[in-house]
């Protein structure tokens, strides 16, 4: 498990720390774009169209996948008391542990409530946001996108018409077909910064390419 993939400090900023997840996302979107670039060349499509799909494709998609995710993956009421009632929660492996300071919850993060001695996560409204610390669902994503790009491309066609530029004949189809191998390369490279982040591991196995997360024995 490897969360953060690079921590570094800048005067005034102070600590900068970079999530694995999050970078391996944008990593897998920056490859897909220039594919998508150097598919567009080829087929003789607007390299700004194919910059302005890809871009807005990438945030739906990741709205998308994070909504159903929180709907879905049953943690909505745990972001709810997270906001409203930390101390409701124990963290994952502390369950039962009972504490009487902050230092006996084993994370610089976790809380000791004095009048329960149990551990507790800080108070922290905006984690259902913080997609980038894992929780993306990609049929959340896939589902998301497909009425925007039906719409996104409708609406392109007439602007290109407008300007004169009936030639191009883009159609959804057609873009599907350009945008299916970036799809599948910003998808792997989501898959590596999820391992190292720590969530989808598979089952117990005696494997010498079985891993070990922290917390899940």
């Amino acid at each position: 498990m490897y969360p953060t993939l690079v921590e570094f400090s800048l005067p005034l900023l102070g600590s900068i720390e970079l999530p694995s997840h999050l970078v391996f996302i944008l990593v897998g979107f920056a490859i897909g774009l220039f594919y998508l670039r150097h598919q567009a060349i080829r087929e003789n499509i607007p390299v700004d169209v194919i910059f302005d799909f890809g871009i807005w494709i990438f945030i739906v998609g990741v709205l998308g996948a994070r909504l159903f995710s929180v709907l879905t993956d049953g943690m909505l009421m745990d972001f709810v008391n997270l906001c409203w009632d930390p101390k409701s929660l124990s963290p994952p492996g502390l369950e039962n542990a009972i504490c009487f300071s902050d230092l006996q919850c084993k994370s610089a993060t976790y809380l000791c409530d004095l009048e329960s001695n149990r551990c507790y996560p800080p108070q922290d409204c905006i984690k259902v946001l913080k997609f980038w610390e894992g929780g993306l669902t990609y049929y959340g994503g896939f589902l998301a996108t497909i009425p925007f790009a039906y719409w996104f491309i409708r609406r392109k066609n007439r602007t290109l018409k407008l300007a004169g530029k009936e030639c191009v004949n883009l159609t959804l189809w057609r873009v599907a077909d350009l945008s299916a191998p970036a799809l599948m390369l910003g998808l792997a490279f989501g898959r590596i910064g999820c391992f190292l982040a720590g969530c989808c591991y598979g089952n117990q196995t005696t494997s010498f390419l079985g891993v070990r997360f922290p917390g899940h024995p």
